[in-house]
């Protein structure tokens, strides 16, 4: 059976691999500091382990999400990040297929020990469907005040309608029931990237993903890889020579919308390089300063359906700066 786009980003949120990535630069536009610049086995499948005292953003969520799914209940993984004590950023086709809950895990580095306890290490969250953006009223579906939209439920951008290939894909969450992540050591919010990230930067890849494609199992300890920024047109024409990994898609005629980010594996000497998967669904590019402060600029939302190696498309967060803004003050500059 033939698949559509839209039904294949789909199956990469559900078989289960869990992502953030990571942009590794100097300061991006910015005069004060310089900008790193690199040259260009598979997977974040096979990543290192990440030590929790690295110096990683502490923004990282899993999402457990539960959906219909003929007479069975389903549940699928995504990732998102944390903007502030209510806010929560991620992909919108988490939340495609009529989702029916939400919960939002937060400060793990190992599921095998998550706990809920006095230190708040490890917190969780939860929202049902009746938040769902698109049984809010009109006002908070258009998003058309001026106002900041503060009302708790689960918002996707309200341009995107199910095809990857259009770019919005693009979701913020904001916590129901009066919850608030509680910061602490383990937990801290991110900001969004404003700047333009040069080509030839690099990325780190943070993910609980599977060992290699064709396992069905996934990692419960959290991993990482390296990834380089690249222009859309390294990414169409690595569709244009293994035109076999898109069978859904016109490679001849393929064009990426201005939303988009390209990420490509990085491989050196020291480093042998995985690519985000299945599974890595509103996982983020960050990129970091040198005074180390980091910042989301882009959401995961499509890689590659066959083999999942050859390069993963972002949802650029600047380029959706005017639809976020309405929910908070989180861009960088």
């Amino acid at each position: 059976m033939e698949l559509s786009r839209s039904v294949l980003h789909r199956i990469l949120a559900v078989v289960g691999v869990i992502g953030t990535v990571y942009f590794l630069t100097g300061v991006l536009e910015n005069p004060k500091n310089e900008i790193e610049h690199i040259g260009n086995k598979p997977r974040v499948v096979n990543g290192t382990p990440v030590e929790e005292n690295k110096g990683f953003p502490k923004s990282v969520v899993l999402l457990l999400i539960k959906r219909k799914s003929g007479s069975k209940t389903k549940t699928s993984r995504c990732t998102g990040n944390i903007l502030d004590s209510t806010t929560i950023i991620t992909a919108a086709h988490c939340f495609d297929n009529s989702w029916l809950r939400v919960d939002v895990y937060a400060g793990a580095y190992s599921f095998g020990d998550f706990t809920l306890d006095q230190t708040q290490r490890n917190q969780q969250f939860y929202l049902e469907y009746n938040y769902d953006s698109y049984n809010l009223d009109q006002t908070f579906r258009n998003h058309s005040s001026t106002k900041l939209i503060s009302q708790q439920g689960v918002y996707v951008h309200p341009t995107w309608d199910g095809d990857v290939n259009k770019g919005y894909d693009v979701a913020v969450i904001k916590l129901a029931n009066g919850d608030k992540v509680r910061f602490n050591k383990h937990l801290k919010p991110v900001k969004l990237e404003a700047r333009t990230v040069p080509e030839f930067a690099r990325y780190y890849m943070l993910g609980f993903g599977r060992l290699n494609r064709d396992m069905k199992e996934t990692s419960m300890a959290l991993r990482f890889t390296q990834l380089v920024n690249r222009h859309t047109d390294v990414c169409l024409d690595l569709m244009q020579k293994f035109p076999k990994d898109f069978p859904t898609d016109n490679v001849k005629t393929f064009r990426f919308v201005n939303n988009s980010i390209c990420a490509v594996r990085y491989n050196s000497p020291n480093h042998f390089a995985g690519q985000p998967c299945n599974g890595d669904s509103g996982g983020s590019i960050f990129t970091v300063d040198r005074v180390g402060d980091y910042a989301i600029a882009g959401t995961l939302s499509w890689g590659t359906p066959q083999a999942c190696t050859l390069f993963t498309v972002f949802e650029r967060a600047q380029f959706n700066r005017a639809w976020i803004d309405k929910f908070g003050d989180f861009f960088n500059y």
